[in-house]
């Protein structure tokens, strides 16, 4: 609980940063990609986690190791953070203009020096004016700021409440229940992780619509049967290891 408690505010900093960061670092024909890198690193540390797990279960203190695992990669991640350059765009909001095209010469190449002064001038008109914060806050109480905002809280809601992050806490527990091995929450966790790297990979030539339809149908069937399953067998008597297979 105390693990949660000190992690949970680093973790909400992170998840809502690094987003911002990549999309205002990441050519405009790869950003979706580049974006969604994010979701393949989280996938591929649950992974990892699922991997460790297997091992560490049979250790009386294995769960020493599971958390100590991840300091490294912690330690790599500050390191390297501190050689990475600042986005563009707060450069620029900044009145940083060389550095600014430093950043955007090595992103694009130094060779390209027309793609990168037409990049600076899209984000220098993307850049709002200093506005008081009455104003700033007239603005963000319009109605088109608040319908994308509640567009994108009623995805994210929505995708919480449908259970599937549950069912990924909670995988070891629910599949033992009905009978499967104790790694079949490794095998979701790889099938997590490839479905992340499809993602990634088709997000800027499908499109971002696509994917999300084609996720949800394929979360709410997934759910819808697997719950199915477990309300009409049950698994008050150790489950059916062929319901769980199916």
């Amino acid at each position: 609980m105390q693990y949660e408690i000190m992690s949970f505010p680093v973790y909400r900093i992170i998840v809502t940063t690094v987003p911002v960061y990549i999309a205002e670092l990441s050519p405009k024909k790869l950003r979706g990609g580049f974006v969604s890198i994010m979701g393949v690193n989280v996938m591929g540390g649950i992974l990892l986690g699922f991997i460790v797990n297997l091992g560490a279960i049979r250790v009386n203190f294995g769960w020493r190791i599971s958390l100590s695992v991840t300091v490294p990669i912690g330690l790599i991640l500050s390191i390297g953070m501190l050689f990475l350059p600042e986005s563009p765009r707060w450069l620029l909001k900044k009145q940083k203009y060389t550095k600014a095209e430093e950043v955007l010469a090595r992103v694009h190449g130094a060779e390209d020096t027309q793609t990168v002064q037409q990049v600076i001038l899209e984000i220098q008109g993307s850049i709002p004016a200093r506005s008081s914060f009455v104003n700033v806050l007239k603005e963000f109480l319009e109605w088109r700021v608040i319908h994308r905002v509640l567009i994108g809280m009623t995805l994210q809601v929505l995708n919480r409440f449908s259970g599937q992050v549950v069912i990924l806490y909670y995988s070891v527990t629910i599949f033992c229940s009905i009978g499967l091995p104790y790694y079949s929450s490794a095998i979701l966790g790889l099938l997590n992780f490839l479905g992340i790297l499809g993602a990634v990979y088709t997000i800027d030539k499908l499109g971002r619509k696509p994917l999300l339809l084609l996720g949800t149908l394929g979360m709410f069937g997934s759910i819808t049967l697997a719950g199915t399953l477990l309300l009409v067998f049950g698994v008050e008597d150790g489950g059916s290891q062929a319901v769980g297979y199916v």
